[in-house]
């Protein structure tokens, strides 16, 4: 992520919006908005141009009296009406009341890369936000009443409302009133993946509105001793293969249009971005699979020899309800490398679906076939969920212990459950 200082804001979204015209079907503006003195005040609104192709979703209306949350579809004229109308403190979009906004716009201008969690809102593809800031309404952050309603989504609070509305980033999100983000997508192509293997990256991109043999890549890495800054990189295919010389710890990557050598996505790699991008995948070494071995099962590491192994699933189920963790299998509690030698597609497409259908909800996992003492091993990585409590079927719900796996106590599921409803209520 970055940002550009921009003289008007205003006028910079005007001339994005308008240069990208032909991309865009229409703006999705969803909107949370309070009712107090009389007077409809906006709290949080979030303002997205959708793709041409996109399917259009019926417009809501949620009313609990004190809150209103509803979602309208905008055509891009009245979309430029809208802006035209913010100067007057009032805001009037389709049927809605008419709603009481102030504030201006931010001139600090974002770059947000594509699938990447950043400002409390998730982004698919790469886009430029620009704030129109809320400073008068700063009393409505104190509505506390339950939004309970025959017909409507239920919520405890107006903040777990917001979240769940606006589809926000549960995990970076604050309670202050923060006024219209307007999110403009890069349609033409993002970087969809990445997979780090020690000295190697392999971009998958994605293109859209923007063809392949027209962007190119461009790459900065570093470690502690050197810098690596190849030439520019021709993308034939959707795969690029990029060597370093040295393991990867620190890059940066841009995909940039040939003619306008705009930047149009990109991905930064060994900061704090790091773990807001969804697209990074890092594969496991062979080194690193020799290493855990000799250290032993702990609370991030479990041995099995094979699918059939006891507690497979339990394991599966404690490692994504705790810090996450790696199941290596062809390898014995004892520590010797027996080796998995079934038909590694054949495998994975197994392990993927009993996963799928013996554990709920949804568990995210990454399989690899690694090499190991000239012996096949299978790793399987299970990353920490974000929609605790993860269930083995017919079982229970189960936590890593030092090197066991323990099943979750009456007591722990009920406080799972009751931080859910105050983090994460969903429509």
């Amino acid at each position: 992520m970055y940002h550009e200082n921009v003289k008007n804001a205003e006028e910079s979204l005007v001339e994005l919006v308008r240069a990208n015209q032909k991309w865009y079907k229409d703006l999705e503006f969803d909107l949370v908005t309070a009712k107090q003195d009389d007077k409809n005040f906006l709290y949080r609104a979030k303002a997205c141009f959708r793709h041409k192709t996109d399917s259009k979703t019926k417009e809501i209306t949620y009313d609990y009296g004190t809150v209103m949350l509803s979602r309208r579809y905008l055509s891009l004229e009245e979309f430029f009406t809208l802006l035209k109308e913010l100067p007057t403190k009032t805001m009037k979009i389709k049927d809605l009341t008419s709603i009481e906004i102030d504030g201006t716009f931010d001139n600090s201008v974002y770059h947000i890369p594509s699938r990447t969690r950043y400002m409390n809102i998730i982004y698919d593809w790469p886009m430029k936000v620009f704030h129109h800031g809320e400073y008068r309404n700063t009393q409505i952050k104190y509505v506390n009443d339950y939004l309970v309603k025959l017909g409507c989504p239920t919520y405890p609070t107006l903040t777990d409302a917001t979240k769940s509305f606006l589809d926000l980033d549960r995990d970076y999100f604050n309670n202050n009133p923060y006024g219209i983000q307007f999110c403009v997508p890069d349609y033409r192509a993002r970087i969809k993946t990445i997979e780090i293997a020690e000295k190697n990256v392999t971009a998958e991109i994605q293109p859209n509105e923007s063809k392949l043999d027209k962007m190119v890549l461009k790459i900065h890495g570093e470690d502690e001793n050197e810098e690596f800054t190849p030439p520019d990189i021709d993308i034939s295919s959707k795969n690029l293969d990029i060597d370093f010389p040295f393991n990867v710890k620190k890059f940066h990557l841009f995909l940039v249009d040939k003619k306008d050598e705009q930047v149009i996505d990109f991905i930064e790699y060994g900061n704090y971005m790091t773990e807001r991008h969804e697209g990074i995948i890092i594969k496991t070494s062979a080194e690193l699979v020799e290493a855990l071995i000799v250290k032993g099962e702990n609370k991030n590491v479990e041995f099995k020899r094979d699918l059939e192994d006891k507690e497979f699933f339990e394991t599966i189920s404690s490692f994504a309800n705790t810090n996450g963790g790696k199941i290596i299998l062809g390898v014995d509690d004892r520590r010797n490398v027996l080796g998995i030698y079934d038909d590694f597609p054949h495998l994975e497409k197994r392990i993927r679906g009993s996963v799928s259908s013996r554990c709920e909800p949804q568990i995210d996992i990454n399989v690899e076939s690694i090499e190991v003492q000239n012996k096949p091993t299978v790793v399987i990585t299970v990353k920490e969920g974000k929609d605790k409590p993860f269930l083995v079927k017919n079982k229970s719900a189960y936590i890593r212990v030092d090197d066991r796996d323990i099943a979750m106590s009456r007591h722990e599921l009920d406080r799972i459950y009751a931080d859910n409803e105050q983090k994460r209520v969903r429509l």
